[in-house]
């Protein structure tokens, strides 16, 4: 019995013992654990890809390790009201002119740059928070815009706060949103063709991979038929026909003769495509496919090369009513890899696919076939080329240009009047 009591005793107090060390751990653990909270400014534009790598990426995870200890308000600098912040900031704090964004302000300290802020900033958001937290900037403006976001839930700005429940994608969609936004009539219609360029890659891939040609000439008609109404709409806006007529008298320049030229091809091919669709003849389906690339391809020669003309005199592109063409054409996506023009690409790739179309009908020796399909590849890579431009115009840029819409709609019509070509000639090959 005795011993039985010893070893009661023995493990209450190694129980005891070890509950006061964990119990001492946790509040030395509690202690260490920084107080307060700091409090941070971000100016940027929405887009600068620096910007987004910032918002999106570097300040989502600094809101993952610290939660609610730290408030990142994102202001647009593009808007005016951010834009009069950051100068009042810039005066306060003594910042010269001509700082690069994006731009922290984080007491009476500042960070400009992705470099500088990512290597720089974590330390001073520790330093920060272990010695009580850092209030937010004393700029006269700040506390309102900080007041209003946080009591309304729908903001007419692009002025945020970041948090982690948002995350990357959704950070991304209110990048999106936002965008779409500048010009909703304009973008409307790029999303509209942006659809009907992924409906035909669908249809025109499902039907190069059933390999059947012969059954399948209405639909692709059909297809044809809505999409090129589509881009006599389109067209229409680009010419503009309403501002030819001032004052009763009809007025040209050498921009509206090429915005009409485009609507007249555009018409011609609808209303061609339109009467093969009723008749159902296939002698005269035989000579539509043979024939309707030609309007097609000249419609996109004339929009490629207006839009590289322009970019190259560095004039002012005529745009119609609706969209801005000259601010897609001014973007950073103008040109690839920052040198060459998109436009050159288009006049090239159209001028492959004149080639190719040409020799594929007109070629009696046995290598048409590779022209055949050299003629379905260039206008298949040209539409899947136009989805990704005519998702970044409404989506990224925050603008339409309808010479490309207007060209977008001929390339995707010109890959489904390829597809039975494209279909025949990869069965010779084979």
């Amino acid at each position: 019995m005795k011993m039985l009591s010893i070893k009661g005793n023995l493990f209450y107090l190694l129980f005891l013992l070890s509950s006061i060390i964990v119990f001492t751990a946790n509040v030395q653990q509690c202690s260490a654990q920084p107080t307060g909270s700091v409090n941070l400014i971000l100016f940027c534009v929405p887009d600068n890809i620096d910007c987004r790598t910032v918002q999106n990426e570097f300040f989502t995870e600094i809101k993952e390790d610290y939660g609610d200890q730290i408030s990142i308000l994102s202001i647009d600098n593009s808007e005016r009201q951010g834009s009069l912040l950051f100068l009042k900031i810039l005066i306060q704090y003594h910042v010269p002119f001509g700082k690069q964004l994006p731009f922290v302000v984080i007491g009476q300290r500042n960070f400009s740059g992705l470099s500088e802020i990512s290597s720089e900033l974590p330390k001073i958001i520790k330093q920060g928070l272990e010695n009580g937290g850092i209030n937010w900037p004393e700029v006269d403006g700040i506390k309102e815009l900080i007041t209003n976001l946080r009591n309304s839930s729908n903001s007419s700005t692009n002025h945020r706060f970041i948090n982690n429940s948002s995350g990357f994608i959704k950070s991304q969609l209110d990048f999106f949103t936002y965008q779409f936004q500048k010009d909703i009539i304009g973008n409307q219609y790029a999303l509209w063709v942006l659809l009907g360029l992924i409906g035909c890659t669908i249809f025109s891939g499902f039907l190069f991979l059933q390999g059947k040609n012969q059954t399948t000439s209405h639909g692709l008609i059909l297809f044809s038929t809505v999409f090129l109404f589509l881009g006599v709409i389109v067209a229409e806006h680009l010419a503009n026909i309403q501002s030819l007529f001032n004052d009763r008298k009809l007025t040209f320049s050498g921009d509206s003769f090429l915005t009409l030229s485009v609507l007249l091809l555009i018409t011609l091919g609808f209303t061609w495509t339109l009467f093969a669709l009723i008749r159902k003849s296939n002698s005269f389906n035989s000579y539509w496919f043979k024939w309707i690339p030609t309007l097609l391809i000249m419609t996109c020669l004339l929009c490629a090369g207006y839009l590289f003309s322009s970019g190259i005199l560095q004039a002012e592109a005529a745009c119609g009513a609706i969209g801005d063409c000259n601010a897609v054409q001014q973007s950073r996506y103008a040109n690839l890899f920052g040198i060459f023009p998109v436009s050159l690409l288009g006049i090239l790739g159209t001028l492959g696919i004149t080639v190719s179309w040409f020799l594929y009908h007109f070629c009696e020796l046995k290598i048409k076939n590779y022209f055949g399909l050299a003629f379905y590849s260039f206008s298949s890579f040209g539409t899947l080329f136009f989805i990704y431009l005519t998702f970044l115009e409404p989506f990224v840029i925050g603008a339409t240009c309808f010479w490309c819409l207007t060209s977008a709609i001929a390339m995707g019509t010109l890959m489904l009047i390829s597809t039975p070509i494209g279909i025949t000639a990869w069965k010779n090959i084979r």
